[in-house]
């Protein structure tokens, strides 16, 4: 097991190849096959993904938590990686046939299958990376170098093969070579911590607890990757790569946010285990500052620039989703909170039931919205369904999560980081009355917002984030006396 700071450098280092990777990808991508390849891309994605979660049966999160509790003891890890293995092996197996039955009768999936017979490859491997197996062991290293070594595969791969229009299979087979090698090196990589054995495993007691991880996990799902499926059948495949981009916008973003509470959930797992109440407190503090911290000048930034962004990121044929992401920049912001109220707290601490009701009424929410609001404003529509639902699972898991916890949230660092963030207006006002690329000034813009929030951060609010990052590149220079 790696120290805590390895575990955030390494995690820091995935986080960054997590922004850069979309950032490198989709720009070409859009740029080649369009808005309608990008959208029956993310629909055949969409329900695929449906799948994978559903096979998956909680254990992404609930298999960290275990491995976390059984560190330092191999036989009970072998034992835990086997039980666990086998559920999300039967159950992929199980679901795979229905997922072959659908896109061969229903019509609107039918005239995909060559595409969903990859997504059938990609449900497949899924079973076997077990990435939660590492994430328990707090093995970041491992998982920080595999990923960057696939991705830095995957960005090659889709250079030489993704060149015209119609190269949207080719585009989809690039993701299930990259789940088949993420399967091997982690099957390989595990045989050095565990061995896989059908003997002696106890199935039945990992059932009610993943029962609930799974109830949570269906129904955020129904608010994540439903709104781009009933897009593309209400609406069609123009409005799903509208969409689409918005939210891969959106998401590059909250993979920071999302890979910080991965480090996060074995380390408070083990504190909630020991009851070690004040070390609770101080790391979620720490999560706390570190959401406002990092959210809110993206959420206001990518509000901003958000027309230049999509010329940039997806090209001139996506102009129309400008609105769609000036909707939906909040979600960086919402989704830092949720992740600290379920993940960090409600998670660890084992209450899944009280994390099912927030995300259950997310769901409810979610479907009606959508229902409503896709026939009337298309991709808008669903943006605004997602911001609503967002809002909604916030508010009730941090309910739920707060009587668990008693702490008092540093709201004040959610102010300085918003008064901090408002100079970007008048900055983006200012550069763009200048009559250069659009490129120069959207770097501009990015440069000096970001220049000046560090220094209101730093200098008039004396940010504790910046402090500890400068000792800390202090030390690693020799400088602690500075």
């Amino acid at each position: 097991m790696k120290s805590g700071k390895t575990n955030v450098y390494y995690n820091t280092l995935l986080s960054v190849s997590q922004i850069l990777y979309p950032l490198i990808t989709f720009p070409y991508a859009s740029r080649i096959l369009g808005p309608d390849g990008i959208g029956l891309f993310s629909f055949v994605d969409s329900i695929t993904q449906y799948f994978i979660l559903i096979a998956a049966f909680g254990i992404p999160i609930y298999g960290i938590r275990e491995v976390a509790k059984a560190a330092q003891n191999k036989g009970s890890q072998s034992k835990i990686y086997s039980e666990l293995l086998i559920i999300h092996l039967g159950l992929t197996a199980l679901l795979m046939v229905v997922y072959i039955c659908s896109f061969l009768v229903i019509p609107t999936m039918k005239e995909h299958s060559e595409m969903f017979w990859i997504g059938t490859g990609i449900l497949f491997f899924n079973v076997f990376p077990t990435e939660w197996f590492f994430q328990g062991m707090q093995n970041f290293v491992f998982v920080a170098k595999r990923t960057i070594i696939i991705r830095m595969l995957s960005i090659g791969a889709l250079f030489i093969f993704v060149k015209e229009k119609d190269d949207v299979t080719a585009y989809y087979m690039i993701n299930l070579f990259a789940f088949m090698l993420n399967a091997i090196i982690n099957l390989w990589y595990a045989r050095n911590f565990v061995k896989f054995s059908f003997r002696q495993v106890s199935i039945k007691k990992h059932i009610s607890p993943l029962t609930y991880i799974f109830a949570c996990n269906v129904a955020i799902s129904i608010y994540l990757l439903m709104d781009s499926i009933l897009l593309g059948f209400l609406v069609g495949n123009e409005s799903v790569g509208f969409y689409t981009t918005s939210s891969r916008l959106s998401k590059v973003f909250i993979l920071v946010v999302t890979a910080f509470s991965l480090v996060m959930i074995p380390r408070l797992s083990t504190l909630f285990k020991e009851d070690n109440k004040a070390e609770i407190q101080r790391l979620l503090k720490l999560s706390f500052e570190y959401v406002f911290f990092i959210t809110v000048p993206i959420c206001i930034g990518l509000f901003i620039v958000a027309e230049d962004f999509v010329r940039l990121y997806a090209g001139p044929e996506f102009l129309p989703a400008v609105t769609t992401v000036r909707i939906m920049s909040p979600l960086v912001f919402l989704i830092g909170l949720s992740n600290i109220f379920g993940m960090q707290i409600l998670t660890p601490k084992g209450r899944e039931k009280k994390l099912l009701v927030g995300v259950g009424c997310g769901m409810v929410v979610s479907i009606g919205l959508n229902l409503i609001l896709i026939p009337l404003w298309k991709e808008n529509g669903a943006a605004v369904t997602n911001i609503t639902t967002e809002v909604v699972v916030t508010l009730v898991t941090g309910y739920y999560a707060l009587r668990e916890v008693k702490m008092d949230i540093p709201w004040k660092r959610l102010f300085q980081s918003l008064l901090s963030s408002l100079v970007f207006i008048p900055i983006n006002y200012l550069i763009m009355g200048i009559d250069i690329n659009y490129i120069v000034k959207l770097g501009l813009v990015i440069s000096l917002c970001g220049i000046t929030y560090i220094i209101f951060q730093y200098f008039v609010w004396k940010s504790n984030i910046i402090i500890q990052i400068l000792n800390s590149v202090k030390r690693k220079l020799g400088y602690e006396g500075i």
